[in-house]
């Protein structure tokens, strides 16, 4: 949920190539509605997969609003729904101003539990 007085959310964003952890972020964005913060956080991740030239790029979110949204502005890549706790945990501990610039590289314990649940490999 959206802060009504800041308008501040964080976003996260997991990659993974075969349920390795390659690459993420975390940013801080403002948005006015949850919905808005979910489709940051998808063109977030749309960026993330350019900057690194990955062409085989899978878009997975657990906002099926979003999702439907975002599949009408980009034909270019292939999205679905899935529930996502590491991506989650990214936004929110981005928010909070708790989240390590070095989380891909060393994620904390309660991070890679989470990638492991998700069915990625920490």
């Amino acid at each position: 949920m959206v802060n009504k007085n800041t308008r501040k959310e964080g976003v996260g964003v997991v990659a993974r190539n075969e349920g390795a952890l390659v690459g993420g972020l975390g940013k801080k964005v403002t948005a006015s509605s949850s919905g808005m913060v979910e489709i940051l956080a998808i063109e977030e991740g749309i960026k993330l997969a350019k900057d690194n030239g990955w062409d085989k790029v899978v878009i997975e979110t657990d906002s099926k609003e979003a999702l439907k949204t975002i599949q009408v502005w980009s034909k270019d890549f292939n999205m679905r729904w899935v529930p996502n706790g590491a991506a989650h945990w990214v936004a929110v501990s981005t928010r909070k101003g708790m989240c390590t610039h070095d989380w891909v590289q060393t994620p904390p314990s309660s991070l890679l539990l989470l990638l492991t649940k998700d069915g990625l490999n920490g």
